[in-house]
């Protein structure tokens, strides 16, 4: 009966030690996976803020190309 009584003991810390194995490997992948979701707000705020300067960027081509009409028309004007 102690045999068995012992048997059982160190089973059970067996399994103790066990689960807290688990909760620590399930607490590094919580962490893990909020860090991820930090990085992917990121990408999408760094994807969203690209669109924009890209956006400005065509805007300011439209503009440069307007201002350069008006120099060329401007100077064959003056010819």
């Amino acid at each position: 009966m102690r045999d068995r009584l012992a048997q059982l003991e160190a089973e059970l810390a067996r399994l103790a030690a066990e689960v807290q194995d688990l909760r620590a490997e399930r607490d590094r992948l919580k962490r893990e996976l909020e860090s991820g979701e930090a990085l992917r707000g990121q990408v999408e705020g760094l994807r969203q803020r690209n669109q924009d300067l890209e956006a400005e960027r065509g805007r300011l081509r439209e503009r440069l190309a307007a201002l350069l009409r008006r120099v060329d028309g401007a100077i064959a004007g003056g010819e």
